[in-house]
């Protein structure tokens, strides 16, 4: 071990010791973490602290697309989209955020390959702010609310393909005090 990097892990250790925890990926910003931990990776903190943020992105757009039961996910002003080529093995994943112009922007963007190794993830593009990352965590969350099939708004065809319903079409109970007025 060098002299620096055994410098730098000894004031990394006095600075958990000093705090007694880890910081947590989940609530932090990733340059406060990177600072904390120093260079303490091969590939340096940022970098590995990067790669985690790269997964936890594709990780959340897949998994509001799959409690969502749908391809293409529009809440507010993000819309989520997955575009599957299953003959050449291909997927594409892509988040956009409607501008105050009305023009979508693209924000994330990852392609999939199925390889005979697994699944090769490349990330093409990737630029959203904390803000961003929070609305898609709380997206993600909440995606189970947007299968609109459990709510009987999707008509499915005899050629496999779905028509959606108005929303206004959600049958909503009402409480025994307001059937009586």
């Amino acid at each position: 071990m060098l002299a620096v990097e055994r410098q730098e892990f000894l004031m990394v250790a006095e600075k958990i010791s000093g705090e007694k925890k880890l910081p947590q990926l989940q609530n932090a910003d990733i340059r406060d973490i990177a600072n904390q931990l120093g260079s303490l990776a091969p590939t340096g903190t940022f970098a590995t602290l990067e790669s985690f943020r790269k997964t936890e992105v594709l990780g959340l757009l897949n998994s509001a697309l799959q409690q969502a039961k749908s391809d293409i996910l529009t809440i507010g002003e993000y819309t989520i989209s997955r575009s599957r080529d299953v003959e050449a093995g291909v997927a594409q994943l892509r988040l956009h955020k409607t501008n105050h112009q009305g023009e979508q922007e693209e924000m994330v963007s990852f392609t999939l390959y199925k390889t005979a190794e697994g699944i090769v993830k490349q990330v093409d593009y990737l630029n959203m702010s904390d803000w961003d990352l929070t609305q898609l965590k709380f997206i993600s969350r909440n995606a189970h609310l947007f299968d609109l099939e459990k709510y009987g708004l999707v008509d499915k065809a005899r050629d496999g393909s779905k028509e959606v319903k108005n929303i206004a079409d959600i049958p909503v109970p009402l409480h025994p005090a307001l059937k009586k007025v």
